[in-house]
């Protein structure tokens, strides 16, 4: 691609190709660039080599270029610096999050040359002598566990069939079938969820269908599909968490039921606050379930 967009006498200026290779070609080699300062010195230099010869794009340079002098005409940092920068940040998040390594044990290092992420930040730590003693936790309200999941989810149809082996006729008549046998009408209230992303931080909006009551919301800005799928079950569950049926919450997002219905800590203050309403409905000897 930037080659492409260069030539001997013709092409575009040095900025633009070192925007196009910053926005383009550098995210994919530092995709996971925090987990790479434990790989081996062969597989690291097979990503230098491409920043090299981007570099020599940008720059116009010749193989007997220093790299150093074009990293700087070019404003570049070398990767290997940027990996261990991003490591070192993401070690540090790690370490002042006390509660997450109450349990944990680490691992053995079974060869030399291999080495885990956690030792080769502590000896990167080491070597840079950057001080640790005054390092502040990180406290989250919304991170704390929950041993048992308060929430009964299912993400089959009661016939067993998979949505993408399924005719379109036989997959509404076994959602008909599912609703009718594991919920009846007389002993269950059914809510309908359904929520959206118009586009890339264009916002996503929600919605609610029930016997009772109907309602549609807007999200926000930068929310996705998964997020309005979460806020709409959160607003489903304000609205009945007064009522004394037992409610069934029918979703399309099977990423948001597995995690509503799996033990473990809470990673947004929308998912703490479903996890909070589901444990007063329990103690009021009410079910509720997603379907």
């Amino acid at each position: 691609m930037m080659k492409r967009l260069t030539g001997t006498k013709w092409g575009a200026s040095q900025d633009v190709l070192s925007t196009v290779y910053k926005s383009y070609v550098r995210p994919n080699l530092e995709y996971g660039a925090e987990l790479l300062i434990s790989s081996s010195k062969a597989a690291l230099e097979k990503l230098d080599k491409i920043q090299n010869q981007a570099l020599r794009i940008i720059t116009s340079g010749v193989k007997s270029t220093p790299i150093t002098a074009m990293e700087l005409q070019a404003g570049l940092e070398p990767l290997q610096d940027r990996k261990e920068k991003t490591a070192l940040c993401l070690y540090e998040k790690h370490m002042r999050r006390k509660e997450h390594w109450f349990d944990y044990r680490k691992a053995n290092e079974r060869l030399r040359s291999h080495r885990t992420f956690l030792s080769k930040a502590e000896e990167m730590l080491h070597q840079i002598d950057l001080p640790t003693d005054e390092r502040q936790n990180i406290s989250i309200s919304y991170m704390s566990k929950h041993d048992s999941a308060e929430v009964y989810g299912r993400l089959k149809l009661a016939c067993g069939r998979i949505k993408k082996d399924c005719p379109e006729p036989e997959l509404r008549a076994a959602a008909l079938k599912t609703i009718c046998e594991l919920y009846p009408i007389e002993q269950w209230l059914h809510i309908y969820t359904d929520g959206s992303a118009s586009g890339i931080n264009k916002g996503a909006g929600a919605g609610l269908y029930s016997i009772n009551f109907q309602l549609s919301f807007p999200i926000g800005a930068g929310c996705d599909n998964y997020d309005a799928e979460m806020q709409g079950i959160c607003f489903a569950m304000e609205a009945t968490i007064e009522c004394n049926d037992n409610t069934v919450i029918f979703s399309d997002s099977q990423a948001v039921i597995h995690k509503l219905t799996t033990p473990g800590a809470a990673e947004s203050p929308t998912e703490e606050k479903c996890r909070n309403m589901a444990a007063i409905m329990k103690k009021r000897e009410r079910a509720i379930a997603l379907q």
